[in-house]
């Protein structure tokens, strides 16, 4: 009889891809451990049973205690190891914090000094123990410490911006070395955070803003060295991430920068977005070559964005729209090109707030005649509308937004043709044109939800006719516009046979008994 073989250990599922009740239960313990120690020592302060120094040196032991348990070999679980690890960095960075906030025995440069060590002791560590929980909790230990003992107040705007753009740089290369685009997106987001924090100081305009290019310059470059130097499989890892932080490194440029320097003027927005817009397309073009086709898209996209931001404060609203819109469209091919849907979200969230913000526009201009320009604008943004939402047709989101886009562009006629002469007449013209065409397309391709909009656009215009047109269009007109109208509506009744025909694939033809789609269609001679 064979022995039984013994089953592996299940691994510990880990905190990145599965929350367990073990993962949770472990937590909940080391947290409560944590604050254990924290009680405890609070305890021990408040009531004077050990001095300061005993008090700083216990936490630091625990710290000690917490990693070095954590690294043991025979410990069974990676997963609690990396746990122990991260908490014991976390316990370290509060004994940082800790002299000169609750035991008076140290300035805020020494506990910055010390902040400093312990984030390179736990640089080391995520790199010895392979994690990005590690990486993590060193990252937002040293954030949380900077912020804690008000290092920005005691060294002012340049040295703390300077020990920001150092900490990224660090944690930038521990991205680029490990290959972890999660960290590159904590990093960057937290540290674009604390970046405007110094733009609102008055002091060292020119040293901080120097800093401030420093610091985009990391956010940029670090995407396209990653893709130059990663696994060729973790592109769509790294263009799901990383571009997205990168995209809006031009506009977080500007904002920082108009923020700084206190630019109210309307040329001074256009001028610094021009200026961002134009360095990033160029550093774009030289970068082509060596990176992947999604991240150079994302480049120039981010460069657009800037670029519509510098023109805010200094184009009428429908111009904006346009430009607005057709970044929504942008967003659409990069969000192809790179088959993510985050992007595409974020371009039909733009295209909806863009189409509702012409909407108003449009139906200020059916009372009050807007420019030719204006309604030439207001029609793009509808047309893209409808554009987007047709590409995205076989998602739900998509066929609402093209029937949006639709009745829009049906909005957008009347709101362009009502004020000339007979323009009722046109307006009603036009949309029965654009009814029977919807229609006859529809249905000459089998796609019968597009042809029953044709026939709702048709119904429309009926009910137009016999109310609004009846009244206002003279009654010449009137004559001439329902005989034309009635007559295509009889022509387009007597077609849709034919039409339906025509685009009814050979699957949906009813078979003979050999198997073969039966021919319903009478030959010319029997007709």
């Amino acid at each position: 009889m064979r022995p039984a073989v013994a089953a592996p250990p299940r691994p510990t599922p880990a905190w990145t891809t599965d929350i367990t009740t073990e993962v949770a239960l472990k937590w909940a313990g080391l947290v409560l451990l944590f604050l254990a120690a924290v009680f405890l020592v609070s305890t021990a302060i408040s009531r004077g049973w050990i001095g300061p120094e005993l008090q700083l040196l216990g936490a630091v032991a625990l710290g000690a205690a917490l990693v070095g348990f954590g690294l043991r070999p025979a410990l069974r679980h990676r997963g609690w190891g990396t746990s122990f690890v991260s908490v014991g960095v976390a316990v370290w960075f509060i004994a940082c914090g800790a002299p000169s906030q609750w035991l008076d025995l140290g300035g805020v440069g020494k506990g910055m000094l010390a902040a400093f060590v312990v984030a390179a002791i736990g640089v080391g560590l995520s790199r010895f123990v392979d994690s990005r929980l590690v990486a993590f909790s060193t990252f937002f230990g040293l954030a949380v410490v900077a912020v804690w003992i008000e290092a920005f107040d005691e060294f002012g705007a340049p040295a703390f911006l300077f020990g920001v753009v150092v900490a990224v740089a660090v944690f930038f290369l521990l991205h680029l070395d490990r290959d972890w685009p999660s960290l590159y997106v904590g990093v960057a987001a937290t540290t674009a955070l604390l970046g405007f924090v110094p733009a609102f100081e008055d002091e060292a305009h020119g040293l901080v803003q120097a800093l401030l290019v420093a610091l985009a310059l990391l956010y940029w470059l670090t995407p396209a060295a990653h893709a130059r130097l990663g696994p060729e499989a973790d592109h769509r890892s790294a263009a799901q991430l990383g571009g997205r932080l990168q995209l809006a490194t031009p506009a977080w440029m500007w904002g920082v920068t108009m923020i700084l320097h206190d630019f109210d003027a309307d040329h001074a927005g256009v001028l610094v977005g021009t200026a961002i817009a134009v360095v990033g397309a160029a550093s774009s073009q030289l970068l082509r070559p060596i990176v992947p086709k999604w991240l150079w898209v994302s480049q120039l996209l981010g460069c657009w964005v800037v670029l519509s931001l510098g023109l805010i404060s200094w184009l009428d609203g429908s111009t904006l729209l346009a430009a607005l819109a057709a970044q929504a469209a942008a967003m659409l091919a990069l969000s192809i090109a790179i088959d993510d849907r985050w992007f595409t979200y974020q371009s039909v969230a733009t295209a909806t707030v863009v189409w509702l913000a012409t909407l108003g526009l449009t139906l200020e201009a059916l009372e009050r005649d807007a420019a030719w320009g204006a309604d030439v604008v207001h029609g793009l943004v509808f047309a893209v509308t409808l554009g987007i939402g047709w590409a995205l047709r076989s998602r739900s989101e998509g066929r609402l937004l093209a029937l949006v886009g639709y009745g829009g562009g049906l909005l957008w006629v009347a709101s362009a043709f009502v004020h000339l002469g007979q323009g009722q007449l046109i307006v009603s013209a036009v949309w029965a044109a654009i009814g029977a065409f919807v229609v006859v397309w529809g249905l000459g391709r089998g796609r019968v939800s597009e042809a029953r909009v044709g026939l709702a656009t048709l119904a429309l215009t009926v009910v137009k006719l016999l109310t609004v047109d009846l009244a206002e269009v003279d009654t010449f007109w009137r004559a001439g516009l329902f005989f034309v109208i009635g007559l295509g509506l009889l022509w387009l009744s007597a077609s849709i046979p034919k039409l339906a025909d025509a685009g009814r694939s050979p699957a949906d033809e009813p078979a003979t008994g050999d198997g073969q789609p039966a021919n319903n269609n009478q030959s010319p001679a029997t007709e």
